[in-house]
């Protein structure tokens, strides 16, 4: 959490050198779900210090333990972009808007809306914000 909390603060240098360690303690213990977020989140941090290919290495990574992590898809999609690799960022893109953990509930409230079912899809967007 200390080091996504530096990586949100842009404080990239200092959030590597706390995710470098818990990835390493991590790898000790195998390949866990959790452990593909801290791949993630290291991997957002070389990307913002311009470590592209380990950016991309950490991105392979968290996508081989948890194919369906919807944020390393976005992450590794920003990664392609910097390599000029437009159409495979767009796929990237693409999976992580899929996987995206509130989609069915968006696209539930968006259809509300077209109905003008305005409290339906009001509940529905509360209940996402919470």
């Amino acid at each position: 959490m200390l080091g996504s909390a530096l990586l949100a603060q842009r404080k990239s240098v200092a959030a590597i050198a706390i995710l470098e360690s818990v990835v390493v303690r991590a790898s000790d213990f195998g390949q866990v779900p959790d452990f593909a977020h801290a791949c993630t989140e290291l991997a957002r941090a070389y990307h913002l210090e311009g470590r592209e290919e380990e950016a991309r290495d950490q991105l392979n990574l968290a996508r081989k333990i948890v194919p369906a992590l919807d944020v390393a898809w976005l992450a590794y999609g920003d990664v392609l972009v910097d390599f000029f690799k437009y159409a495979d960022a767009k796929f990237a893109y693409e999976q992580a808007r899929l996987l995206e953990p509130f989609l069915a509930r968006i696209n539930h409230a968006r259809t509300a809306l077209a109905v003008e079912d305005c409290k339906t899809a009001e509940v529905i967007f509360q209940d996402i914000l919470q």
